[in-house]
């Protein structure tokens, strides 16, 4: 434990300095705070972006399950003797996964 303490670096703060000369160099400049209504136009513009990109996707999913999904995509009725069935042998396997499979 003692060597993890002494082998870790050594933080400290700035001290400031005293000198007119230097802290006169040393400004940072600050931001200006912004003002209520650019933030709310900042905020608005934000949200249009949020609502334009949601319609964007919806519109696309909408064409892709019409068009490309939905025509291939038949709906067949599942009766319980196909969910419960097991199979005999490798042949009848593959029958029934290839059957799950195909609608999905």
């Amino acid at each position: 434990m003692m060597s993890l303490g002494i082998s870790s670096p050594i933080l400290a703060e700035d001290i400031p300095n005293t000198s007119s000369k230097q802290s006169t160099e040393l400004k940072i400049p600050v931001r200006q705070p912004i003002s209520r209504k650019q933030l709310a136009m900042k905020f608005l513009m934000a949200m249009l972006g949020v609502g334009a990109s949601s319609v964007i996707i919806y519109v696309g999913l909408s064409v892709y399950n019409r068009f490309i999904y939905g025509s291939t995509n038949t709906v067949t009725k599942k009766t319980e003797d196909d969910e419960l069935k097991t199979p005999n042998n490798m042949k009848d396997a593959l029958s029934i996964f290839l059957k799950k499979t195909k609608n999905r």
